[in-house]
C-alpha cells in the first residue's frame, strides 16, 4: 500500500477520534475536538486533495458510526468540508515571472473563511430559529436548560435566564468566530509542523 495511502488512513483515524472525544463531556475532551482537523491538515498540506478527501471520508465514517448519522453530518459540515474547500485553495499556486512560485493569497482563505463561517450562521438560522423568538430564542433556551442542570440549588432562574438571553444576543458572532479561530489555529499547526 502506498506511503501517502496509509498517511491518510491514519489522519483520517486521528482526526476521527480526536472529534470523538467531545462524547465524553469534559473540557479537555472539547480541546480534543477542536484539534482534530490539525491531522486533516497536515494530510492535506503535506500529500495533496486526493489524500485529504480520503482521511476527511474515514473521519466521518468514524464519527458517524460512534456518534449517530447526525454527528456525521455536523463533522462533515464544520470540519470536513470548509477544511477540504481551504486546504484545495491553499494549495492553488502559479510561476511568477521571475522563476518564484506564488501562492494563493491569505487575505483570500480568510475572506473565504468569513464566507463560510457566514453561510454556516445562516443555516443554522435558518434550521434552529423556526420558533416564536428565532435563533435568539432558540439558544436562550438550550442555554438556560444546560445552566440549571450545573446551577447549585437555590439559585434565582431569573438571574440564570437573563445570563442565557445575554449570551443569546452575542450568539451567532461568537459561535462564528469561534469556528474561524479553531480552523485558523488548526491550520497555523498543521503548516507549523510541516515546515
Amino acid at each position: 500500500m502506498p506511503r501517502s495511502v496509509l498517511l491518510a488512513l491514519a489522519g483520517g483515524v486521528a482526526s476521527g477520534l480526536l472529534y470523538l472525544a467531545i462524547i465524553a463531556g469534559t473540557m479537555g475532551g472539547m480541546l480534543f475536538a477542536y484539534l482534530s482537523q490539525v491531522p486533516l491538515f497536515l494530510v492535506g498540506l503535506s500529500l495533496g486533495l486526493s489524500p485529504v478527501a480520503t482521511a476527511a471520508a474515514l473521519a466521518t465514517l468514524i464519527v458517524a458510526g460512534v456518534g449517530g448519522v447526525y454527528s456525521g453530518l455536523v463533522f462533515v459540515a464544520t470540519c470536513a468540508g470548509p477544511l477540504f474547500i481551504l486546504v484545495r485553495q491553499a494549495l492553488l499556486n502559479r510561476p511568477a515571472p521571475d522563476g518564484s512560485v506564488v501562492w494563493y493569497p491569505t487575505g483570500h482563505l480568510v475572506a473565504m473563511l468569513a464566507g463560510m463561517a457566514a453561510i454556516g450562521m445562516v443555516a443554522v438560522a435558518l434550521l434552529f430559529g423556526g420558533g416564536e423568538e428565532g435563533l435568539r430564542g432558540s439558544v436562550r433556551d438550550g442555554l438556560s436548560r444546560v445552566l440549571e442542570a450545573m446551577m447549585p440549588p437555590g439559585q434565582d432562574a431569573a438571574d440564570r435566564i437573563a445570563f442565557a438571553d445575554g449570551v443569546a444576543a452575542i450568539f451567532p458572532g461568537l459561535a462564528g468566530v469561534s469556528w474561524m479561530l479553531m480552523m485558523a489555529v488548526n491550520s497555523s499547526l498543521a503548516q507549523r509542523v510541516l515546515s
